[in-house]
């Protein structure tokens, strides 16, 4: 599977408010740094805690505009 295969993934994960699919492809022992802030995340249970307020802070509606793989072809498109 290919960076671009997981990274849609992703975000069909989050347009579908399916975060612990989101989190499945995190390993165990990752960290999380959002920039501009100054939260670091250790652990894939902190990453998945800090999602469940994702909704509250985040815009109605979550655009992505497909992602492209390392051969240029552009990926599907998901509009939330």
């Amino acid at each position: 599977m290919s960076i671009a295969d997981i990274v849609q993934r992703g975000w069909d994960a989050i347009g579908a408010g399916n975060f612990d699919a989101l989190v499945d492809d995190y390993v165990e022992e990752m960290t999380f740094i959002m920039p501009g802030q100054a939260d670091i995340l250790e652990g894939r249970q902190a990453f998945r805690a800090a999602l469940n307020g994702l909704g509250e802070d985040s815009p109605a509606r979550i655009r992505n505009h497909g992602t492209t793989s390392d051969r240029g072809q552009k990926r599907s498109r998901l509009n939330r």
